[in-house]
């Protein structure tokens, strides 16, 4: 884990993606989730990082339509949800994509997808899924943090000092433009380490 390293200063999301360079990648969730749980903080930022895990969820009690939109302005970003339209209660995680840009419509393209059911609806706290993504289960490790509305949105975590309360901080309640640290880790971290995301359910 010694492959982590940050970057100075603080930076929207756009930038903080601006950052990556070959053999060197935004952490995604899941590894800054074993950083937390294994309390590895040599490298870690004593602030709120991005991660590169982007969450997308409907509106509290609603239903996947044909796409997910944010507006953060000028822009709006969108995923394309169509085959999930009708769906409740269920998130979808990713962290492996390329974007679109149509003027200021920003559109992610996924190469895969992880199903998170029993996704929360409200903030409060919640379990976790394998991938460390908030889920009803009996867990209760994180404390989601999220709006009540329809969002698609990048996972932001406080690494922290071990056993900091704000460890268990789950942030979707974050705009794009919002100005965070950055911790980035190597290629070769991210496909030993990290719990590969599938189109498959989460449990």
């Amino acid at each position: 884990m010694s492959r982590l390293s940050t970057v100075p200063g603080v930076f929207n999301f756009a930038d903080a993606m601006a950052q990556e360079k070959k053999g060197k990648r935004l952490v995604p969730n899941s590894l800054v989730s074993k950083v937390i749980a294994e309390g590895i903080q040599d490298s870690s930022p004593g602030s709120k990082v991005w991660t590169r895990t982007i969450i997308a969820f409907p509106a509290p009690g609603l239903a996947f339509g044909y796409e997910v939109c944010f507006t953060n302005r000028p822009y709006s970003f969108v995923l394309d949800t169509s085959q999930f339209s009708g769906e409740k209660k269920i998130a979808l995680a990713f962290d492996d994509f390329s974007v679109h840009r149509d003027g200021r419509r920003v559109e992610f393209i996924p190469r895969s997808i992880d199903i998170i059911t029993d996704f929360p609806q409200e903030s409060g706290w919640c379990g976790s899924s394998k991938n460390g993504i908030p889920q009803h289960n009996s867990k209760y490790d994180l404390y989601l943090w999220r709006w009540a509305c329809e969002m698609i949105v990048p996972v932001v975590r406080f690494p922290g000092s071990t056993g900091s309360f704000g460890q268990k901080d789950f942030f979707l309640n974050h705009r794009h433009s919002d100005r965070f640290g950055v911790l980035l880790s190597s290629d070769e971290i991210q496909k030993d380490q990290i719990v590969p995301i599938r189109l498959v359910q989460s449990v």
